[in-house]
């Protein structure tokens, strides 16, 4: 049996997770937002604003072919069951974007870490890139580099 996924059973409609999203970014200063969702990729994605910089959180979408099984695999699951389950993960996903945006800036206000370094990953690029999405494809490419060029280059250090 696999372990309990976060928010898993959740009843919190996405509308209402959504809401608290918006409530808690706009508390922690965003002086905008904008909501898309894009059926062809699978995606939902909230862009805001804070101090004239601009992040981005995406939440993939489950297809519905994901659930065409129970979780054994042993048994079919009819349409409808299929769209009840996708919609549950998709209540489960909103609801674990909502807590994470939370602790995010919980962990911000208590002091533990600044806003920038919290927010980072998502900043966005002037290519439309977030700062995670730059770094993961860079670092992917330096797992090949060669040994001589991650020792020292003798310059100085800061």
């Amino acid at each position: 049996m696999s372990p309990r996924k976060y928010a898993e059973g959740t009843q919190v409609p996405v509308n209402r997770s959504r809401d608290e999203i918006e409530h808690t970014l706009t508390r922690f200063g965003a002086t905008g937002q904008a909501w898309m969702r894009d059926d062809e990729r699978g995606i939902v994605t909230v862009g805001f604003k804070r101090g004239g910089i601009v992040y981005r959180f995406t939440i993939a979408q489950p297809p519905l072919s994901d659930f065409a099984t129970t979780s054994s695999g042993r048994w079919r699951r009819t349409p409808e069951q299929q769209k009840d389950e996708q919609e549950a993960e998709v209540k489960r996903r909103f609801r674990s974007l909502a807590n994470y945006v939370k602790a995010l800036m919980d962990a911000v206000d208590t002091g533990i870490i600044k806003a920038e370094e919290a927010l980072l990953p998502y900043r966005l690029l002037p290519s439309g890139e977030t700062v995670f999405e730059r770094a993961a494809w860079q670092l992917q490419a330096g797992q090949e580099m060669d040994l001589v060029k991650a020792l020292p280059s003798g310059r100085p250090k800061a």
